[in-house]
């Protein structure tokens, strides 16, 4: 990354340009155009730069001692004892990071194992749900059924009702 001088920079216009950076990343809508800015705005280089420094901190998170995240990352030690800090003593950033992560992660896992579920079951409901067209006579007349079933109840409640009625009008008149 290009170095500077952050003198040069009165404390509230490095703000404001900070809040604009922040405020244009959280405006990026897809994971696609968030590519596409990251691309254009670091090299190479400072890219991964910046994703093995959130993998440290999620080996961290993990259990993972300094020694085997720097064997695994193939990294000094000194880096990841930076992480370390800045993941327990920071702004709680790669905290919400990893938060984030374990929650797409577990959608992700979710969304596996319902698909597995799926294929793996064979149960007759299944089935007829996956093949509605196969089945839709018998659906077709159990829709039937339950709108019969539904009218003959309407149809229960209706001479009920109309019995009550002539009931109090026959003691009514019997009074």
């Amino acid at each position: 990354m290009a170095k500077f001088d952050p003198l040069k920079l009165s404390s509230l216009k490095e703000k404001e340009i900070l809040d604009e950076f922040f405020e244009v990343i959280t405006s990026l809508e897809s994971i696609d155009e968030v590519k596409k800015f990251f691309i254009d705005l670091l090299n190479k280089q400072e890219t991964i730069m910046l994703a093995r420094r959130l993998m440290v901190a999620k080996l961290l998170d993990r259990g993972f001692t300094y020694d085997e995240v720097s064997r695994i990352m193939k990294m000094g030690k000194n880096t990841v004892a930076n992480v370390a800090r800045w993941f327990n003593h920071g702004n709680e950033g790669y905290k919400i990071a990893l938060k984030r992560i374990d929650e797409l992660e577990n959608k992700a896992f979710k969304k596996e194992n319902k698909r597995i579920n799926e294929l793996t079951t064979l149960s007759p409901e299944y089935i007829k749900k996956k093949y509605a067209t196969y089945f839709w006579p018998e659906n077709a007349v159990k829709e039937l059924m339950e709108m019969s079933e539904k009218i003959s109840k309407k149809k229960t409640k209706r001479k009920s009702v109309v019995k009550k009625l002539r009931e109090q009008r026959r003691s009514k008149k019997n009074i």
